[in-house]
């Protein structure tokens, strides 16, 4: 993609004077007075540059690559990169993996969320109720590494994998600790409403597939007030991991809309692997500091993100 005004030098001329400037030149020589050759522009799949660039010779910008409007390149760019400024740097990585054609993403007519680390940053805050609530029941020292290796499953069933003897007390003592600790995490990450009212401005149809429990979720959108802007909400079971099937729940309500215009949005790796068994597109979220940058990009989601802005602008492009 190439905006207006792009300047695409392949012309150069030998740097030194000596080898520059021809001696004892003469109109009627074949030669021209400064010796000329060509270093071909190289452009890689899936660049976007913007307007009024200038590339200088030999210069190669590889896949994936975004060069922001005025830049002087005069320098390759490596792929996945943002860059810009005169002259051009790389200023930070961003998208990494296009698995399926971009045609597929042009036309979205629905957007799933992922909640935890999507949406907000509530690990810390789940992690200390947790904490809270399982320590005085079983009298032992619970490390971050004990509770998040128990994840997949709702809190119910993380609850009984770690306190199967107390688990009412156990679910009923996370739930007041939730609560009561949300002050951990008042709002949704920034950009994040404005995006969501930006969504439904365009009529595009918005839910929610969470690992969360019911009743937690319910906490955090009230805690947030944005439960108006999701039409449907899949939650988690006790008995195991299920993002699979909520996200073909949601696929079933939004029969109208083909499952090429969805994609689904989350920030764990196995919200890539329940998006792929979905048959949808999915977006990895790594904008939030408990994000597996590297871990996401080797399960190779459609489209990675670190940034709320990056990802946006990208989407709001293609609704």
């Amino acid at each position: 993609m190439i905006a207006s005004n792009l300047q695409n030098y392949t012309a150069t001329h030998p740097v030194e004077t000596s080898e520059r400037l021809v001696e004892d030149w003469k109109e009627t020589d074949e030669i021209p007075y400064f010796p000329t050759y060509a270093l071909p522009v190289k452009i890689g799949d899936n660049v976007w540059i913007g307007g009024c660039v200038i590339i200088s010779p030999g210069v190669i910008i590889s896949k994936n690559s975004v060069i922001g409007a005025g830049s002087v390149v005069t320098r390759s760019i490596p792929e996945n990169s943002v860059a810009f400024v005169s002259p051009c740097k790389v200023i930070r990585k961003t998208v990494l993996n296009l698995t399926r054609p971009i045609i597929e993403m042009n036309n979205i007519k629905a957007v799933i969320f992922d909640l935890d680390g999507t949406l907000n940053n509530t690990l810390p805050l789940c992690i200390t109720a947790f904490r809270k609530s399982i320590e005085p029941l079983i009298n032992q020292t619970l490390s971050d590494e004990d509770i998040i290796a128990t994840f997949g499953p709702s809190e119910e069933g993380t609850i009984m994998a770690l306190v199967p003897e107390h688990f009412e007390k156990g679910v009923s003592s996370y739930l007041e600790f939730y609560k009561e600790l949300h002050i951990m995490c008042p709002v949704p990450f920034d950009g994040i409403e404005d995006l969501l009212i930006a969504l439904k401005n365009k009529s595009v149809r918005i839910a929610m597939v969470t690992g969360k429990g019911k009743h937690s979720t319910e906490i955090s959108l009230e805690q947030f007030g944005i439960t108006q802007y999701f039409e449907a909400i899949e939650t988690g079971i006790a008995s195991g991991p299920s993002k699979a099937e909520g996200i073909q729940s949601i696929l079933d309500l939004f029969k109208d809309i083909d499952k090429n215009e969805v994609i689904y949005v989350g920030d764990a790796p196995s919200d890539i692997s329940a998006s792929k068994k979905a048959g949808v597109a999915v977006v990895a979220a790594a904008w939030a500091e408990t994000a597996e940058f590297q871990t996401l990009k080797k399960l190779l989601p459609d489209m990675l993100f670190d940034d709320i802005k990056d990802f946006s602008d990208w989407l709001m492009s293609r609704v």
